[in-house]
């Protein structure tokens, strides 16, 4: 399994990632001072042009194509580094979206803001913790409990790694099966 199984954050990982090793050099830059490093504040660099969401075999979730394009993304990255080494990235701020069935045109907006919290581990994993409202589109089996293109409001945790191994561990809370919401009923 791939970390693209985790919720919409494939792009949110990336951009953590970036944050990650900013904070990175942000201490080996400043390793002489004995004071905690400050927390890093940035914007969540997301994808600007729609693109067609795919699990990360490159399969539709739904057995159709869904287009999704970011409509609103105010998120903010903060990057904690804590003296023992460990990592923290905590994304809020309003990010919303438009998925689109592209066989039948039909549309839906969602709103997609967590928060999340993703923490790097010593062994080099990542683990997410959600609190609110956040897409997630799973590969076959990832978790048979839900759809493959969920939206899911309330509590999940997952870990990714080491390597590229994903677990989603839990969810709280209700869930929105996206497919469903995209088959035009006209």
């Amino acid at each position: 399994m791939s970390w693209r199984n985790s919720r919409f954050s494939i792009w949110r990982l990336l951009a953590s990632t970036v944050a990650i090793a900013v904070g990175f050099l942000s201490i080996l830059l400043t390793a002489g001072l004995a004071n905690a490093v400050p927390p890093t504040r940035q914007p969540n660099a997301l994808p600007t042009d729609p693109f067609i969401f795919t699990d990360t075999l490159g399969g539709n979730p739904c057995g159709f194509p869904v287009l999704l394009a970011i409509t609103t993304n105010k998120e903010i990255l903060t990057t904690f580094t804590r003296r023992s080494g460990v990592t923290s990235i905590h994304t809020t701020g309003a990010l919303k979206v438009r998925l689109t069935n592209t066989v039948t045109g039909k549309t839906i907006d969602r709103n997609i803001s967590g928060p999340i919290l993703a923490t790097v581990n010593n062994d080099g994993s990542v683990t997410q913790k959600g609190t609110g409202p956040a897409l997630w589109v799973f590969d076959p089996g990832v978790a048979p409990e839900l759809p493959r293109l969920v939206i899911i409001k309330g509590k999940t945790e997952s870990i990714l790694g080491p390597g590229t191994a994903f677990t989603f561990i839990s969810r709280q809370g209700t869930y929105e099966d996206i497919c469903t919401a995209l088959v035009d009923r006209n």
